[in-house]
């Protein structure tokens, strides 16, 4: 390492593929930190934009800016992991290309967190900044309450850690590149969705020492595009691999208890978003989730005793997983059939445009259900997919004024704050509690 390079404080890791438009923004939010100790690698992952050519131009103007370019798109963890041999600095920042870093935020953390300090394993961030269309706001949900910018061991973190629902994201951490080494962390380059949640919940199960910070540096941008892309066997296939991987990563260490319960509540979390998508599944799509448990059968015993908690447990048999697996789909059907069905002939909305909702927007016609809409407090959410409009609680109250007693409302949420808040906001529009149920695809 030259002397430029045990200077680096913070290596910034970027994959990009086709973000043209956000890019120049993610990249200017770290030119302009005015913080002198860093380095962003951007690696292009097979874009067909315009995205490669911005990656090029500014590592030529910039010398502390890397570019690599795939030779083709290998998914964001190859990306990653990547990233993570090329750098060198002492702690390592995870950016998506179309989000951005907040102004003057790396030199408030060098200062608070890092500068005449002992090296920490992972920085946790209580808060961070998100942006819907033009405006900009702070999510300011503590992962850990304490004093600020103070450091904490492991059993601190994870007791305050396990109660909260949001902690899988990379916009609340930054992760010391010795502690990855020595432990060898890294992505699984066969898991291109959820990679995060078993990249971070492996990390914090590992970590000795934590700095616990109230700076926000991270602004995250809402996604205004299509969900369909997120709903396929592919993505569901990764998803059942990461939990895989986190219950082989529980069966080879020796935890504690306390360990132990992050990581089943983590897999609980990725079963909790595996079910909508695994409901709209073909049956041949499904073979193909079966085939996966069936190669890593040897873990099944484990899994179980992760998941017993959870619905599906159940139908994991070694002996024809393709055939109980239908059977489960065809259990959760009836399920959410037998909760709905005094609401059949009634018009029904989903409130929160995501997975859930678009999950349901393919499932209730079959069964014969109407679906209307989907309301959402975001204004700035395009329209997304299967042919539904939407619409504003406002304009949702304005159009149905008339005829409140003939609707249904479906709160499409598992985050039990946003159901209470979601069901005091209908309460408020004159809406009746029987005319809200919040789903669950974990019946």
């Amino acid at each position: 390492m030259n002397k430029k390079n045990s200077q680096l404080i913070f290596s910034i890791i970027t994959p990009v593929f086709n973000t043209e438009k956000y890019l120049v923004r993610s990249i200017l939010s770290i030119i302009n930190q005015k913080f002198q100790k860093v380095e962003l690698i951007l690696i292009d992952d097979g874009s067909n934009d315009k995205s490669g050519e911005i990656c090029k131009k500014f590592s030529k103007n910039f010398n502390f800016i890397k570019f690599v370019k795939n030779n083709k798109n290998k998914g964001v963890s190859k990306s990653r992991n990547l990233g993570l041999k090329i750098a060198k600095g002492q702690y390592i920042i995870f950016l998506d290309s179309d989000d951005f870093l907040v102004a003057n935020s790396l030199k408030k953390i060098f200062k608070n967190s890092i500068k005449n300090k002992d090296q920490n394993d992972i920085i946790i961030f209580n808060k961070h900044n998100f942006t819907s269309g033009k405006k900009n706001y702070v999510n300011t949900n503590p992962y850990i309450i304490l004093n600020k910018n103070k450091s904490v061991g492991s059993k601190i973190a994870l007791n305050q850690l396990n109660k909260n629902q949001e902690i899988s994201f990379f916009r609340r951490y930054i992760f010391s590149k010795r502690f990855l080494e020595k432990n060898k962390i890294k992505f699984s380059n066969e898991v291109k969705y959820a990679e995060d949640q078993e990249f971070i919940t492996k990390s914090l199960c590992l970590a000795n020492k934590f700095a616990v910070s109230n700076v926000s540096f991270y602004n995250y941008c809402i996604a205004t595009g299509s969900l369909a892309h997120g709903m396929g066997v592919q993505t569901s296939s990764y998803m059942i691999k990461a939990i895989i991987n986190l219950a082989n990563f529980y069966k080879e260490n020796e935890f504690g208890i306390l360990e132990k319960n992050f990581i089943i509540r983590k897999i609980s979390k990725i079963f909790k978003e595996f079910y909508p998508r695994f409901i709209c599944l073909k049956d041949s799509d499904i073979r193909t989730i079966s085939s996966i448990f069936n190669k890593n059968h040897y873990c099944l015993k484990t899994l179980k005793i992760l998941s017993k908690k959870e619905k599906i447990n159940p139908f994991l048999q070694k002996n024809n997983i393709y055939k109980n697996l239908l059977l489960f789909k065809k259990y959760l059907n009836k399920k959410i059939f037998f909760k709905l069905k005094n609401n059949i002939n009634k018009n029904i909305y989903l409130f929160a445009s995501n997975y859930y909702a678009l999950s349901l927007s393919y499932m209730l016609p079959v069964l014969g259900f109407k679906v209307v809409s989907v309301i959402d407090n975001n204004k700035h959410i395009i329209k997304r997919d299967n042919n539904l409009s939407l619409m504003t609680p406002s304009i949702f109250c304005k159009s149905v004024k008339n005829k409140k007693n003939n609707i249904f409302i479906i709160i499409c949420t598992p985050n039990i704050k946003s159901i209470s808040q979601i069901t005091s906001q209908l309460l408020k529009m004159n809406f009746k509690k029987k005319q809200i149920y919040p789903i669950s695809f974990d019946l």
